[in-house]
């Protein structure tokens, strides 16, 4: 958990180790030890902003998730969570790391991708930044 907290958002702006394209922990991470559940989100904010990105072309984000159980070597699943562009690319939004791949899991990451994503579109455009 204490590696976790080192890789909060505001950890790495103390640090002075945040840009748009550090990762950082989306949410609150499930770590359950009695259970050996861990459920972490993981994007940075430019990651985020690709499912902001696709709604200027027009085309609805239909977002994409894909598991495997191969890239992560304590045996956890790495969750990636993207959506598909007009030309029919993947591009990342973000990740997930988790135990268990079950509902709770995806709801929990997706819920989790999801605030972030509203939440750095609001301080972009609060900052007259460009998306």
């Amino acid at each position: 958990m204490s590696y976790l907290e080192s890789c909060r958002k505001e950890a790495l702006v103390a640090a002075g180790k945040f840009n748009q394209h550090a990762v950082y922990v989306l949410g609150e991470p499930i770590v359950v030890p009695d259970e050996s559940r861990v459920t972490v989100a993981l994007s940075s904010e430019n990651l985020l902003l690709n499912a902001y990105r696709q709604q200027d072309f027009g085309v609805p984000s239909y977002l994409c998730v894909d598991t495997t159980h191969r890239l992560v070597r304590e045996g956890h699943c790495c969750m990636a969570v993207g959506t598909v562009s007009i030309t029919q690319h993947f591009h990342i939004i973000g990740y997930a790391i988790c135990s268990h791949e079950d509902i709770r899991a995806h709801e929990h990451a997706l819920h989790a991708i999801r605030e972030a994503v509203d939440a750095v579109v609001a301080l972009r455009q609060a900052a007259g930044e460009s998306i």
